[in-house]
């Protein structure tokens, strides 16, 4: 007897974890033999790390379902349906499940009323993409759910991005934006994330996303000759202890003694680095040293400065 076939209404809702278990990873000291592959956002997106003897470097490469014609079709079209329908003012404030709820609903709704012939299998894709760019940060989502990734870096259309991460450092990347006008509309959503605006009158954008990570964006050509350009650099939702700062080598016993030292007697302390070099960890974890009774004054406007005090 044949089998009869589901209708999309009665597929049942896919599981997307965005917050896949942390591998472990190991430093190699020879580059060319690094082959890493471990998941970002279960089961779709995975990273593969590794030596690519053609680029002659340690590259990272993102791994996504790949749609065919049709699905990618489909997902345009759907994409302009759920724009134009859906009440951002009545989502806002829903929890990621009630999103992904919401999600689905809308997209069995306009795939019955648009007369799309989808199988399960290709209705799983598309759900991947519409969710990972209505919920999520587009192309840059599987970055932001490594927790091995620390800066992510755009410099322009068709140019690679680039991520630094935590244990094989400064990697090209396989994602590229091809088209200015698609990397502008990534920068104008960075910008609303952040709860903040940029424009052609207002060229350059300096915020943080819900998360903490601090955002650096250009928006036109005037400012940079690729187009619009971004940085994200994530940090930590909690700050480094200094026994920590004392395990990772990063300080000895000594100097964070003489730290705590200058603190202690209110002497004054300036921190000065590069880029990524540690001043925020750093100032983060001797701030453990200020007693309890004082009173901090703060003069910052970005998130990843944490104050372990309610005064």
């Amino acid at each position: 007897m044949a089998q009869k076939k589901l209708s999309i209404l009665d597929y049942p809702q896919v599981a997307i974890d965005f917050s896949p278990r942390i591998p472990k990873l190991k430093k190699e000291r020879d580059k060319s033999k690094i082959n890493v592959r471990y998941c970002l956002i279960a089961p779709f997106a995975y990273v593969h790390i590794y030596w690519d003897p053609k680029e002659y470097e340690v590259v990272y490469h993102i791994e996504e379902p790949i749609l065919d014609k049709k699905e990618m079709h489909y997902m345009e079209q759907l994409i302009s349906a759920m724009k134009n329908m859906i009440n951002f003012d009545e989502v806002i404030h829903r929890t990621r499940d009630a999103l992904f709820e919401y999600i689905d609903k809308r997209f069995k709704m306009f795939a019955v009323e648009l007369g799309m012939d989808l199988s399960y299998e290709s209705y799983k894709k598309i759900y991947y993409y519409l969710c990972r760019d209505f919920i999520g940060f587009n192309e840059t989502e599987p970055f932001l759910r490594d927790y091995f990734v620390e800066d992510i870096e755009c410099n322009g259309s068709n140019s690679p991005v680039y991520i630094v991460h935590r244990t094989f450092r400064n990697l090209k990347t396989n994602i590229l934006f091809k088209d200015n006008q698609i990397l502008e509309s990534f920068v104008e959503k960075l910008a609303q994330r952040c709860g903040k605006y940029i424009s052609y009158a207002k060229p350059i954008l300096d915020g943080s996303l819900p998360d903490g990570s601090r955002v650096n964006a250009t928006y036109t050509k005037d400012i940079t000759s690729k187009g619009p350009t971004f940085t994200i650099r994530k940090f930590t939702k909690k700050p480094w202890t200094p026994p920590q700062l004392i395990g990772f080598n990063t300080l000895s016993p000594e100097m964070l003694a003489y730290l705590w030292l200058l603190i202690e007697y209110k002497m004054n302390l300036l921190i000065v680095g590069g880029t990524a070099s540690g001043k925020t960890t750093l100032l983060n974890a001797i701030a453990f040293f200020i007693p309890p009774e004082a009173r901090v004054v703060s003069i910052e406007d970005t998130r990843e400065l944490n104050l372990p005090r309610e005064n």
